[in-house]
């Protein structure tokens, strides 16, 4: 189990699982591509330009 399992457990608090949030909405993600294109000289439609994101990089909430 994680490491902070035990310190939940003593103060009643629940642990949770979650993916890696980067952007709230998936619509920033889009907003941030464009700003690092800005930022290298690139254009969306590169082949070339470096993906370091994805779209799943968004708060996903169950249901």
């Amino acid at each position: 189990m994680v490491s902070h399992s035990p310190i939940a457990s003593r103060l009643s608090i629940p642990v949770i699982a979650t993916n890696d949030v980067l952007f709230g909405e998936r619509e920033d993600f889009e907003i941030h591509e464009t700003k690092v294109c800005i930022n290298s000289g690139k254009t969306l439609n590169d082949p070339n330009r470096e993906k370091i994101y994805s779209g799943e990089t968004v708060l996903q909430i169950p249901g």
